[in-house]
């Protein structure tokens, strides 16, 4: 049994092999473990581990995931997801966006994107600003992309004040604002962004 936090946490150590030898495949049974009992960052980290295909080693080639895993991946990613964990849907999200292991959906993607960014995942918004920019599965909307863009930037995500920084510097959904914008994109730079 035990807490199901602590399991969550032994296994990032195994996985990252921060404090102990670096051990997937318990790290895995620790995520399982916690997934199970519904800690959803623990399901998020699972999936990723899956997706890398580092549990498919192939000698002298690039690990890769077997379609059961990339399925597994999609289920774990959208339990946690529509569980309220915003990092799921970002990364299942982008997966459909970029049509990584899946058919591309652009309209899974933003709904997916949105409800992330809803649940307060600042690159999800960042994710879903471009989308509205570009007219990629929502309608063009570029003021909505700006506010998402403002939004995540707000939240602390670089590259959502890369993003900003460039539409106010520009005029894009918004009244362009070269200073401000060259501010937000210094500041954005020197972050590391």
């Amino acid at each position: 049994r035990g807490d199901v936090l602590a399991c969550g946490n032994l296994a990032a150590l195994y996985a990252r092999g921060h404090l102990v030898k670096r051990n997937v495949p318990k790290a895995m049974a620790l995520y399982e473990r916690a997934c199970a009992r519904e800690h959803h960052s623990a399901c998020r980290a699972l999936a990723l581990i899956l997706r890398s295909g580092e549990l498919r080693p192939r000698p002298g080639l690039k690990p890769k995931a077997t379609d059961a895993d990339m399925a597994r991946v999609v289920t774990l990613f959208e339990g946690a997801c529509f569980s309220g964990d915003g990092p799921s849907c970002f990364e299942l999200g982008r997966m459909y966006v970029l049509g990584r292991d899946v058919k591309r959906s652009w309209a899974k993607g933003a709904k997916l994107y949105l409800r992330g960014c809803d649940g307060g995942h600042s690159r999800s918004c960042v994710g879903l600003a471009a989308m509205y920019e570009k007219g990629r599965g929502v309608p063009r909307d570029r003021a909505r992309g700006f506010e998402l863009a403002r939004r995540g930037c707000e939240a602390g995500d670089s590259l959502g004040c890369t993003r900003y920084g460039w539409m106010l510097s520009r005029g894009i959904g918004t009244k362009a604002e070269p200073e401000a914008g060259k501010k937000v994109l210094r500041r954005a730079c020197e972050a590391g962004s």
